[in-house]
């Protein structure tokens, strides 16, 4: 499975490697990206159709409209999940948001998602990195000609999309700003709590847009901000930096941490897993007390529970703030899920 995996996260599985090649329309025409970005959405527009259709053809749940009641049978009744609301289930399901307001009804549909997500979310993903890496080069390009630095620019690119995201939900979906707000940062991190979602057609359709070009985004930002705090993550290798380049965050201050190429080194040794484990063990300390003091009829073990499910973007949606002051901490979570969780990842 894992070899079929990275077959597929290549986007070369039954397609001569010739049709991947760089042509005449590239990701920001960088010479470190080798797929299209034209035939590479191309393959994934057929994807994401395939795989809606044979999910509306599985889905066999009908409702009938004048008893008010849910039934199996087509008779007078219509189909309870729409094309349009296939299409959408499949693009959550790629893009790993999940909000349960669709979910497969059917022993097949279930079969069928199951094996559809392990195929389809390495092509999915490699689209979404194609589209980061062309955004992120015309990011670059723009630092360069107006002269600020990563954490302006990580700022800059976080205030347009929430923004834009907020303003756009609020209006199409009738939230209030601090709900839109919520929707649409669970939305571009991928949580997906559930809690909160687009009801509306159009509201819909602009999560799909807003996804589509705000999660490989989001993810650039939450880099440059997890190089603030920990300046020796692999995404400062990234950016061009060595280990004589790295200084000292203000949490390796504290734990009174001293510099040197050693100290800097990659190698999991007993001293960077203790660092490590530190910052994520203040993280998660932290945020289990703010939230339990928003949210008083959340136990601790669900508090933790919950960071635990928020800094690893899984987002069940069992348990999810209701006061204003929980959405703001779990905004700030969820901005800063990358700056110590992933540096687990060895």
């Amino acid at each position: 499975m894992g070899v079929l995996y990275l077959f597929v996260r290549d986007g070369k599985v039954f397609i001569p490697p010739s049709f991947w090649k760089v042509s005449w329309f590239s990701a920001g025409g960088s010479s470190g990206v080798r797929l299209s970005l034209s035939r590479l959405s191309v393959c994934v527009l057929a994807l994401w159709s395939l795989g809606a259709i044979i999910f509306y053809e599985l889905e066999q749940e009908y409702t009938c409209e004048d008893a008010g009641e849910t039934f199996k049978s087509a008779r007078e009744c219509t189909k309870k999940v729409k094309l349009f609301d296939a299409f959408y289930f499949v693009f959550i399901t790629l893009t790993t948001i999940g909000y349960g307001d669709v979910v497969p009804s059917s022993v097949y549909s279930r079969l069928f998602v199951l094996v559809f997500t392990l195929l389809g979310l390495g092509l999915f993903s490699t689209f979404l990195d194609v589209m980061g890496a062309w955004r992120t080069s015309m990011l670059q390009q723009l630092k360069q000609s107006a002269s600020f630095g990563d954490f302006l620019e990580a700022t800059i690119v976080l205030l347009v999309v929430l923004g834009a995201g907020t303003m756009g939900l609020s209006w199409i979906e009738d939230l209030e700003l601090v709900d839109a707000l919520y929707l649409c940062v669970t939305t571009v991190t991928t949580v997906g709590y559930g809690d909160l979602k687009p009801v509306t057609f159009w509201g819909r359709v602009f999560v799909i847009m807003l996804a589509m070009c705000s999660i490989s985004t989001i993810g650039y930002v939450t880099s440059c901000i997890g190089d603030l705090i920990q300046p020796d993550s692999d995404t400062a290798i990234g950016f061009g930096g060595d280990e004589t380049q790295w200084n000292l965050s203000f949490l390796d201050r504290f734990f009174g941490r001293k510099g040197g190429e050693k100290e800097f080194s990659l190698s999991a040794s007993w001293k960077m897993k203790f660092f490590l484990f530190s910052k994520i063990f203040l993280l998660l300390f932290s945020s289990v007390l703010v939230m339990r003091y928003f949210e008083p009829h959340m136990s601790f073990t669900d508090c933790f529970y919950w960071s635990v499910m928020t800094f690893t973007t899984i987002g069940y949606g069992d348990f999810a703030p209701l006061s204003t002051g929980g959405k703001v901490i779990e905004l700030t979570n969820q901005l800063n899920m990358s700056t110590g969780v992933d540096e687990l990842d060895w």
